[in-house]
């Protein structure tokens, strides 16, 4: 994103308060169903996490090492291959484009061209 010019701190739907990225979340809402629910979706069908991979503390359920490593692995593998779904690109390189494209369309656009 920084290397699109953008300043991810600056947000158009999320609120800006100091302490994260809001631009960040604005940019990732049209890919959460697309990508990020489509990978969790397919981690868990295919089993390859299973309960084992959890723990359960006071604090909520958190990831084993093992169950890290497996969900890191497993997401960069799925990222980097094209699908159709993305238009024969991978997930990140779609993302990337689209950023990339969003981005040359705020710093071409004039004030005029808004109203």
């Amino acid at each position: 994103m920084l290397g699109s010019g953008l300043d991810p701190r600056i947000g158009f739907f999320h609120v800006d308060n100091g302490r994260r990225d809001s631009l960040v979340y604005d940019l990732m809402e049209p890919y959460r169903a697309l990508v990020i629910d489509r990978f969790v979706l397919r981690v868990l069908n295919y089993g390859t996490l299973t309960p084992k991979h959890f723990l359960v503390a006071s604090d909520g359920c958190l990831l084993t090492d093992e169950c890290r490593s497996i969900w890191c692995t497993a997401y960069e593998t799925f990222i980097e291959k094209p699908t159709k779904i993305c238009g024969a690109r991978s997930p990140r390189s779609m993302i990337c484009e689209d950023i990339g494209a969003f981005a040359r369309k705020i710093f071409s656009t004039s004030c005029h061209e808004i109203a």
